[in-house]
């Protein structure tokens, strides 16, 4: 009986040791960049579908803080980072008709968390 008191609270310190050490927090950092169309710099909510997105990509940036991709039809480009940053987002598309839309803006990545940041391309 003895060995039970000494036994069964170091079992339940061992069981809650090993509980409590398999917790990890999710440190990935997805960023959503919405795009719109805007002539005057006042959001029209015209979503900018097929717009070229580049999110960190000058120099001063290592491989894994960069990202380049196209929006989606909804006027969205999304990516997920290994690491929190703050980021350069550019965004450019050329019409048809020869008019080139461009816009810029930062977005500030947090761990674990979804990011959603607008962005107005206006004419050049």
């Amino acid at each position: 009986m003895k060995k039970f008191r000494f036994i069964l609270p170091l079992l339940a310190a061992v069981v809650l040791t090993i509980a409590f050490a398999q917790c990890t927090k999710d440190t990935k950092c997805k960023a959503v960049i919405k795009v719109y169309y805007s002539e005057t710099g006042i959001d029209t909510g015209q979503v900018a579908a097929n717009v070229q997105v580049e999110i960190g990509t000058n120099s001063n940036f290592a491989q894994f803080a960069q990202a380049t991709g196209t929006t989606d039809n909804n006027g969205v480009f999304e990516h997920t980072f290994d690491y929190e940053a703050v980021l350069p987002v550019i965004a450019s598309i050329t019409k048809p008709d020869g008019r080139m839309y461009y816009g810029s803006t930062q977005i500030a990545l947090k761990p674990g968390e979804t990011v959603e940041q607008p962005l107005l391309i206006m004419p050049r």
